[in-house]
């Protein structure tokens, strides 16, 4: 018994001849599938999520049947409140109240800067007033009062001198003897009281024009330029007045409007309240009842009767025009997974039956599968599109669904079953056939590999068998890699493919439970007509 190296492989006989029976497989020339596949689950892309948005603890009154299919404008509930009706009630007197205060306070100010606007008129035309008359006074009065003063003067100084000259005359003629004194003392007396009379008024004259200039006239003109500043003063005090009324005004306006939009916000508040009352659907869709949005939630009846709390979910309606298939895809084949890809998806609920699909989205960060048994196994949270126009009659959201990804589509190439190639050291090997009962061992150079297949690119001709397990007498530690477990595909190698992101220990620990089925073509007969493929457990 001899020891290979790396591969783990003891050879106890390494004759090419046995004689026991030996399970062998045909070496087949043809179409071969390479693919990935992983479980999933149906969902719905779109789905509606029904709760009590209302924020008032309520009482189903009638609601649809679990499980029923809902067209767009069907009812899903309708709930009631008695609280809320009563809410209502007293909140529309609130308004009526909250309006007529809002009228009263919008007249009020009406008439606040009507009344103001009149005062600031009255006080703007008494200043017009004052300056007019000062004005007046100063460029009209005050000159025509000097004037008659200068013209009082005037005359008198006129009359005076006429007097002084008739008196004077009078008394020279008095004086003449030859005229014998024609003038009485009587008439000289009279003469000489006129004179004195008008020196009189002449000085009186005087005196009024120094009066009127010296005191009456700036007397005047003060007293007109204090009643311009008072009327002035008038004005601005109107102004401050009516300002401060009209803001007393709008501010009591302002405020009632903004009570009224209160009052009226809490009474729409109410109204979209009972509005939420009841349900129709927007989509098509199933009705499911789901209460929960947490798994440590305490699920809650949802049946006539029942009372719910606010913001309580009570069901979904997935929109079944949205169904898709959540599946995962691991790290070692992330880059060999893209957008509309094709996928071939296989339902529990539908064995047997193959609906064609494509990728529709891979998230791109991967999520650690489990963080507790296997921290490092990565795997991307990826979305699978049913084609236009697929038979999705029967499916529901919830349903379990096997996703097989398909990497390459191989035409015209040598392969065989997974389990007949082996690493021995840094080689892969197969055990060849003999068609007497015995074999040998054939070193063979690998092109791409899935879980139930192996692509030959050297080493083995179409036609051939191979052994299925080791030959009696040969113990194998470990057998090739598939592309899952080894990673995107390099060039043809001889050397085992290299282990996935993570130990081979922890994609063991990852995988649970007991293993899927796989299933390979027959070891004898014909080739097969379906392309080989592969299934991952998960």
């Amino acid at each position: 018994m001899g020891a290979v190296g790396g591969g783990a492989v003891w050879i106890a006989n390494s004759g090419e001849k046995g004689g026991e029976s030996l399970t062998t497989a045909l070496v087949e020339r043809g179409p071969m599938l390479v693919s990935v596949t992983e479980t999933g689950e149906v969902t719905a892309e779109e789905r509606e999520v029904i709760t009590n948005t209302a924020r008032w603890s309520v009482v189903i009154k009638e609601l649809a049947e679990e499980g029923k299919i809902v067209k767009p404008g069907d009812l899903i509930i309708h709930m009631e409140c008695k609280e809320l009706d009563d809410a209502m009630l007293d909140q529309a007197l609130d308004v009526d109240t909250a309006d007529r205060a809002y009228q009263t306070a919008a007249t009020r100010l009406i008439v606040a800067r009507k009344t103001m606007a009149n005062k600031v008129s009255k006080a703007e035309q008494a200043v017009t007033d004052a300056q007019d008359d000062l004005k007046k006074y100063v460029e009209g009065e005050w000159p025509v009062q000097l004037a008659e003063t200068q013209s009082k003067i005037l005359l008198a100084d006129e009359e005076l001198q006429l007097a002084r000259h008739t008196l004077k005359t009078m008394l020279e003629i008095n004086k003449d003897p030859e005229l014998g004194q024609p003038y009485s003392d009587s008439e000289i007396r009279n003469e000489q009281l006129k004179v004195t009379r008008l020196e009189l008024n002449l000085k009186k004259a005087q005196d009024e024009k120094a009066i009127l200039e010296d005191y009456t006239h700036k007397r005047t003109v003060r007293d007109k330029e204090t009643a311009v500043k008072d009327a002035q003063l008038d004005l601005e005090t109107a102004r401050l007045e009516a300002e401060t009324e009209i803001r007393l005004a709008e501010g009591t306006d302002a405020s009632a409007k903004m009570r009224l939009t209160k009052q009226q916000d809490r009474l729409k508040e109410l109204r979209e309240d009972a509005e939420k009352l009841i349900v129709r659907a927007k989509k098509a869709g199933l009705v499911v009842y789901e209460t929960r949005r947490h798994r440590w939630q305490a699920p809650v009846t949802v049946a006539v009767g029942e009372e719910i709390r606010p913001n309580q979910q009570l069901m979904i309606i997935p929109n079944m025009e949205t169904l898709q298939v959540e599946t995962r895809v691991y790290e070692a084949i992330r880059e060999q997974v893209e957008v509309g890809q094709r996928a071939l998806i296989r339902l529990d609920a539908r064995p047997g039956r193959v609906i064609e699909g494509h990728i529709g989205k891979v998230a791109p960060l991967p999520n650690t599968q489990n963080p507790w048994l296997s921290p490092d196994v990565k795997v991307y949270p990826t979305v699978v599109k049913f084609k236009d126009n697929a038979d999705l009659e029967g499916l529901k959201p919830g349903m379990s669904a096997e996703v097989e990804v398909i990497l390459a589509e191989l035409t015209d190439v040598l392969s065989v079953p997974i389990a007949s190639v082996f690493a021995i050291g840094e080689a892969t090997y197969c055990f060849r056939a003999d068609g007497q009962g015995g074999y040998e061992r054939v070193r063979v150079t690998l092109g791409r590999t899935s879980e139930t297949r192996a692509q030959i690119l050297e080493g083995l001709e179409a036609g051939e068998r191979v052994l299925l397990a080791p030959p009696p007498g040969v113990r194998v530690g470990k057998k090739a890699k598939t592309e899952a477990e080894a990673g995107p595909p390099g060039p043809p190698t001889t050397a085992p493919a290299t282990a996935p992101a993570g130990n081979e220990r922890g994609r063991e620990r990852e995988r649970p439970g007991p293993e899927r089925e796989r299933t390979t073509p027959p070891a004898t007969g014909e080739p097969s007509s379906r392309p080989a493929r592969i299934t991952m457990s998960p």
